[in-house]
């Protein structure tokens, strides 16, 4: 994916006196893999840019900074002078998948996610099913007593699955789900097509409405491979990778 869909901050050079690193207006984009465009003049001053914009990129805000530095004081550079520099943190909506349930699928399908440029979230009362699926950098794994009081925690771009221990888990989620959010870019529960009416029902009789279901995902992931984990694993992520470039094509 290209550095304009991760977190970056471009760092520009608004002003400086006695000895600079560069000119005035010398500006460089920072990602979490270093400089990858222009230059704010190199060696110490650099570096330190460096570590502040890798800060900023960790808090996920897109925030700015004006700072001024002293070349000897602050940089530790024998010559004199001030550099003035500003940071500007742009944060692009990461993609964002909330997995309910930590059960056999979701062993095989977190991982799996977590191969590709977004944020993952699993949520599952049973730790010990949690403590099974390894760590990576982009996954947050938590536990919670009930799975669907973490609903609302979500964020309206969320994509939600509801791969849990049955539909009685299932339903509570999605209910919290559309009481919360009116459009949600995916939302899901694995299980089969009666599974699907059963919820559906379920859903309409406490007040969602029909339209609102139209959307909703039943079974999960594009219709290859068998009915093993790992395989319907591969399912899913196919569907919402297909579903992410799509999006991605229409907003480009």
């Amino acid at each position: 994916m290209s550095n304009s869909k991760r977190p970056y901050v471009e760092v520009i050079i608004v002003d400086q006196r006695g000895s600079g690193p560069s000119l005035i207006g010398a500006r460089a984009k920072i990602s979490s893999s270093g400089i990858y465009q222009g230059t704010v003049g190199g060696g110490k001053v650099e570096a330190k840019a460096i570590e502040l914009a890798l800060e900023l990129i960790a808090e996920k805000s897109n925030q700015k900074k004006l700072v001024k530095w002293n070349l000897q004081k602050d940089i530790g550079m024998t010559c004199g002078g001030e550099v003035s520099l500003f940071f500007d943190c742009i944060n692009p909506h990461a993609w964002e998948i909330a997995v309910f349930g930590a059960g056999h699928v979701s062993q095989a399908l977190v991982p799996l996610l977590c191969t590709l440029d977004c944020q993952v979230t699993c949520i599952d009362s049973r730790s010990d099913w949690l403590s099974k699926i390894p760590d990576f950098k982009n996954l947050v794994k938590i536990e919670a007593a009930e799975m669907a009081d973490e609903v609302e925690k979500l964020s309206e771009k969320s994509w939600l699955l509801s791969l849990t221990m049955g539909h009685s888990f299932d339903t509570p989620i999605l209910l919290k789900s559309y009481q919360h959010f009116k459009e949600l870019p995916y939302r899901g529960v694995i299980g089969s097509a009666q599974k699907a009416q059963v919820i559906k029902s379920e859903l309409r009789e406490k007040g969602v409405s029909l339209e609102q279901l139209e959307s909703l995902h039943c079974p999960l992931g594009l219709p290859i491979g068998n009915n093993t984990p790992a395989e319907i694993a591969i399912s899913i992520s196919a569907q919402l990778l297909s579903l992410n470039n799509s999006a991605d094509r229409k907003n480009f």
